[in-house]
């Protein structure tokens, strides 16, 4: 038995979109708030809690970037696998065309 995989563009159009606004809604994530506390503190576990912050916020943009192009990979790859069935499709429909089977 030959293992199958169907690819529906619209579907996955939308599953693309969908990864792409929760990366949005990760993008907009902001510690500004946290920095602003930090500044009107002068403790030595603020400058940890402003190290981790500003980790936080790099996690965050490192994150954000590669999802990015992992939904821009993700367009192609749709984009690749369209051409090919049509390909294949067209290929299939001249076969049958020269065989005297198609209509």
């Amino acid at each position: 038995m030959a293992n199958k995989i169907f690819l529906n563009p619209a579907e996955f159009q939308a599953e693309v979109s969908a990864f792409k606004t929760a990366v949005t809604g990760v993008s907009n994530v902001k510690a500004s708030g946290l920095e602003n506390l930090g500044k009107q503190t002068i403790l030595d576990s603020m400058d940890k809690m402003n190290e981790a912050i500003e980790l936080f916020k790099n996690v965050i943009e490192t994150y954000v970037s590669f999802s990015e192009e992992d939904a821009q990979h993700l367009e192609a790859l749709k984009q690749s696998w369209v051409t090919k069935d049509t390909q294949l499709g067209d290929e299939i429909s001249g076969n049958l065309a020269a065989a005297g089977g198609g209509n």
